[in-house]
């Protein structure tokens, strides 16, 4: 059984920026809309604009995002 995630990697949630792509339970690559930074938390909303979700981390919480996406911004 293959639990690991091949196209994601593991950031700290203060260091994700909005132009990255969150990678859910399911594997699937969400975009980021807003991101919220106070207090120590992190608020990312992810998804459609039209179905939007929330959810709040500790800056120091690690969030897995879309590696390839990550790659081209960085490069460029």
């Amino acid at each position: 059984m293959k639990v690991a995630c091949d196209f994601g990697v593991s950031r700290y949630a203060k260091d994700v920026n909005e132009k990255d792509e969150l990678i859910t339970v399911g594997h699937k690559s969400l975009p980021i809309i807003k991101i919220t930074r106070a207090f120590g938390k992190t608020t990312i909303t992810f998804g459609s604009e039209s179905d939007p979700k929330q959810k709040t981390f500790n800056n120091q919480d690690n969030v897995v995002i879309n590696e390839k996406v990550y790659k081209k911004y960085i490069n460029a």
